[in-house]
């Protein structure tokens, strides 16, 4: 960042892949300090609770559970729904990846990857797109020392995958976890300014140690799915929690 006496302006967006609406977020930057933020308002749900909190009671996370599969079960066959999924024991990306294609319906947009012990309460949730919904685009190059940064464009050309005996999209998912933490964490300044929490870079590097040293896992995934779908997943899985996030009447854009 830039430490004259000019005023910077950035601007960025999240959408929302699940509804396809955007907001977008403006903020103003003097002297490496955002002094002026304006975001469009949107409706943000906690999800993925128990790994903030994992000392809650049994009854309660069972009963939690019950009570929206039971929901789930009143909505037509076909809404579509959004949901959270924790599992019972995390999972490997190779194990993610079975799951994946053992439930061709459902899809799997987003996993949240372990940062730290089970039984410790965490800082933060952070993870990776899955393949469903992987669409990072980046200036030529970056690959070169991010590895599988973009999932796609590593798959076309996999670099280095002879190395390992892990199916191909459980590297990539491992690779571009890491990559993702690599690239924030050599951009430590820029961090600071955008986030405006400065826990978060040591953060992020204990995140990758964390990762290096006990492997890439996951303790749940964002899935979109037509009811009937997750619930047959819900069921016949080891499924510790599900939080129900949003429904639609039915899937968009059918072929």
């Amino acid at each position: 960042m830039q430490q004259g006496f000019g005023t910077y302006e950035t601007s960025y967006r999240y959408r929302n892949i699940f509804t396809d609406e955007d907001y977008r977020v403006n903020s103003k930057i003097k002297r490496g300090e955002i002094y002026a933020t304006h975001q469009d308002t949107y409706d943000s749900d906690i999800m993925f609770w128990y790994i903030q909190r994992p000392n809650s009671e049994q009854k309660y996370i069972d009963e939690k559970k019950e009570r929206v599969l039971n929901h789930m079960k009143q909505l037509n066959p076909v809404s579509y729904v959004s949901a959270g999924i924790t599992f019972e024991n995390d999972l490997n990306m190779e194990e993610l990846n079975n799951l994946e294609s053992k439930y061709p319906d459902v899809e799997f947009i987003w996993a949240g990857i372990r940062t730290d012990s089970p039984d410790k309460e965490v800082m933060d949730l952070i993870g990776i797109q899955l393949l469903s919904s992987n669409g990072v685009h980046l200036d030529d190059g970056v690959e070169d020392k991010y590895r599988a940064f973009s999932l796609l464009k590593w798959l076309v050309n996999p670099v280095g995958s002879g190395n390992s005996e892990l199916p191909i999209v459980a590297q990539a998912y491992e690779l571009h976890y890491k990559s993702l933490l690599q690239y924030v964490i050599d951009r430590e300044e820029a961090v600071d300014v955008i986030e405006r929490r400065p826990w978060k870079n040591e953060f992020y590097q204990t995140a990758l140690n964390y990762a290096e040293e006990l492997g890439v896992k996951t303790y749940g995934v964002l899935v979109f799915a037509e009811a009937k779908d997750l619930i047959e997943l819900v069921e016949n899985e080891q499924i510790k929690l599900v939080e129900f996030n949003q429904a639609l009447v039915s899937k968009r854009n059918i072929q």
